[in-house]
């Protein structure tokens, strides 16, 4: 491949890597304003957002494969196809010792296929984890995560059944 071609096609590939985990953004967007307008007197403001899709967990696996003593990150990063996060810092301190997922909500991820597998209530923080299974495996979970401080939303897509069971196989990986 000549010089010219080379440059034609590296800024192309720049492109696909930085932005090939951006489309589901709307999503955890859409997440956070269900949750606003269940809470109007919060108001968010976002602090973190960070999508990586197939091409850029790619790059990461790749990246792995030239980092030395990387091969119990590569075992985890090898089955995971997207991750999306999103942050948001609360402009007010809430209460939210009754606060409930919205309803509209919750019937939108069960008609996607996700299904309500852990919620938590401690100490002013709210978390509630969403799995989808396909042909009997973990393939996608969804995490929200609410305290008085911050949301947080996390999707990761991907053959998580098997990184769940890496994740048994060795319990000192992993690190509080």
């Amino acid at each position: 491949m000549s010089r010219k071609e080379l440059s034609r096609v590296i800024p192309g590939l720049l492109v696909a890597v930085l932005c090939s985990g951006c489309f589901r953004a709307a999503e955890l967007a859409r997440m956070q304003r269900e949750i606003e307008q269940e809470l109007p007197e919060i108001g968010f403001e976002k602090e973190v957002e960070l999508g990586l899709g197939p091409l850029s967990m790619w790059c990461i696996r790749s990246l792995c494969l030239l980092a030395p003593n990387s091969g119990e990150a590569r075992g985890y990063l090898g089955e995971v196809d997207q991750v999306q996060v999103v942050a948001y810092r609360t402009l007010t301190s809430p209460s939210l010792a009754s606060f409930q997922l919205p309803p509209r909500l919750q019937h939108t991820l069960k008609d996607q296929g996700w299904e309500l597998v852990i919620k938590s209530r401690e100490k002013g923080e709210i978390t509630w984890v969403f799995c989808r299974v396909h042909h009997q495996a973990i393939c996608g979970l969804y995490v929200v995560s609410l305290d008085p401080e911050e949301l947080v939303l996390v999707r990761v897509d991907g053959n998580l059944e098997q990184m769940a069971a890496q994740a048994v196989e060795n319990p000192r990986s992993i690190k509080p």
